[in-house]
């Protein structure tokens, strides 16, 4: 494969391209109209020699022919034709030759030529000549005909040609060098801007480009360090604005997890303090004070339960990858929950489809643990919302293309609404009715699932009926490759 050309080079050819094919687009011209002119020229210097030569054979003529001496004559038009330049001589009348150069009888495509101020260019024996006639004085219309043939102009037509043509070269060379010279003082700025260009970062100051010229190379200069500094700005401005979003994003949160803790805790709390009042006086019986101690306990075990969960969410751990199969993930999963959904009357199963079992035999490399605790997490949600006597069901799903794969709960609950979909991985954000969920389950998956480079993915079932929950997980995870059981 073939290396690009670099921009510098480009721009020298093209300017040497197109400087040689100008000089020689105008000396093509110019030596088609010196060469229209200098023919011209020539013919005209022949015309008047022919004109000059014929009368003075004119003059012979008439003489011969007054002492009609054919053979004076015949030596007078042989003499002629053997002048320089002269092709043929012949002195005819009325269409009949009296005497010819031509050994072998004149051309007939020369005695039917009609003459027009007594010149004219004709065509004979695969030449061109310049027929020139002359009127014999006394001869009763005797006429005196030379040929002078053109090929006389090619030796003149030719130097001039050569020496027009070297002339272009020279010229067409001083012009590509000169446009290598241009091309080199133009492009070398436009090589500094492009490598200043390729090391814009946007975090740091730039370092404006030296502007020694004036013209239009050192505007573009200027406009690039203008462009420069205004994207340093930019960049800072935007920079600025997301560490002020962060901030509030952060403030937010953590507005919504105190309000979360404190109504998670308040609640057993009131409780504990209830029961505490009522403890205090005398009057209760053995069983109303057990009873009271029993509720302390729970409360006690709530608060507990709220703080755990929140350690849990907080102190994610690394995970500690193993090669799990993803149908052994499947079914443990469905072993924790078996027990909760049999109370809640509904069944748990696994699809059984060639898509979802082909997947199952996939392995991946994760944190066996982690990724059971995300898929408890989505199936106690299916569960809580199913309707009694109805299924979730387990799937997995083979992505090959992007390398991954996916456990997707499904469920025939009443769906997310929309305008709570943005908010269920928040932390304490639950629709559940108080004391029921703590809002955080949805929180530690998304944390589980991030920490193995995954992503989890909430829709509407196909029919419309339902939600499908999808954690995705890369096939190749670190630090082992995932495969295929065998």
């Amino acid at each position: 494969m073939t290396s690009p050309i670099p921009p510098r080079r480009r721009l020298w050819l093209r300017l040497a391209a197109f400087g040689a094919f100008g000089v020689i687009l105008t000396h093509a011209a110019q030596l088609l109209i010196a060469n229209r002119t200098t023919t011209h020229a020539l013919v005209e210097r022949l015309t008047r020699e022919g004109q000059i030569l014929a009368g003075l054979v004119a003059r012979q003529a008439s003489a011969a022919l007054a002492r009609r001496d054919p053979t004076r004559l015949r030596e007078l038009v042989d003499a002629t034709a053997r002048t320089k330049e002269v092709s043929y001589c012949f002195v005819q009348r009325d269409g009949r030759v009296l005497a010819s150069s031509f050994a072998r009888g004149t051309p007939t495509a020369l005695l039917g030529v009609a003459h027009r101020d007594g010149v004219v260019i004709v065509r004979a024996s695969n030449a061109r000549y310049l027929d020139v006639r002359a009127l014999v004085p006394g001869s009763g219309g005797a006429l005196v005909r030379i040929g002078i043939g053109l090929s006389a102009l090619e030796p003149p037509l030719y130097r001039q040609g050569l020496s027009l043509g070297l002339v272009a070269l020279a010229v067409a060379l001083v012009g590509i060098i000169a446009a290598f010279v241009i091309g080199r003082r133009i492009t070398r700025p436009l090589d500094q801007m492009v490598a200043a260009l390729e090391r814009i970062d946007p975090a740091e100051q730039p370092e404006p480009l030296p502007q020694l010229r004036d013209d239009e190379i050192g505007y573009l200069t200027d406009k690039v360090n203008q462009m420069r500094e205004r994207l340093f700005r930019a960049h800072r401005a935007q920079e600025a604005a997301r560490l002020q979003q962060m901030r509030t994003e952060k403030l937010a949160s953590l507005g919504t997890l105190v309000a979360g803790v404190a109504h998670e805790v308040n609640n057993p709390l009131a409780g504990l303090k209830n029961c505490q009042w009522r403890l205090r006086k005398d009057d209760l019986s053995p069983e109303r004070r057990e009873e009271y101690l029993e509720m302390m306990g729970e409360s006690l075990e709530r608060i507990e339960q709220v703080v755990k969960q929140l350690l849990n969410f907080s102190r994610i751990r690394q995970p500690k990858r193993e090669a799990v199969v993803v149908g052994d993930l499947l079914a443990s999963a469905r072993a924790l929950v078996e027990a909760a959904a049999g109370a809640a009357h509904v069944r748990v199963e696994v699809a059984g489809d060639e898509g979802s079992r082909a997947a199952a035999e996939v392995a991946v490399s994760v944190d066996r643990h982690q990724i059971e605790q995300a898929l408890l997490n989505l199936l106690l949600n299916a569960i809580y919302v199913s309707p009694r006597e109805d299924v979730v069901t387990l799937r997995a799903v083979l992505d090959g293309e992007q390398r991954r794969v996916a456990l997707a709960v499904c469920d025939r609950g009443p769906g997310i609404a929309p305008e709570v979909a943005s908010k269920i991985e928040d932390p304490f954000f639950t629709t559940k009715p108080e004391g029921e969920g703590t809002g955080l389950g949805l929180s530690v998956t998304r944390t589980i699932v991030d920490a193995h480079g995954g992503d989890l993915t909430f829709a509407a079932r196909e029919d419309g009926a339902g939600t499908e929950a999808t954690l995705w997980l890369p096939i190749d995870g670190a630090p082992g490759d995932g495969g295929t059981r065998q």
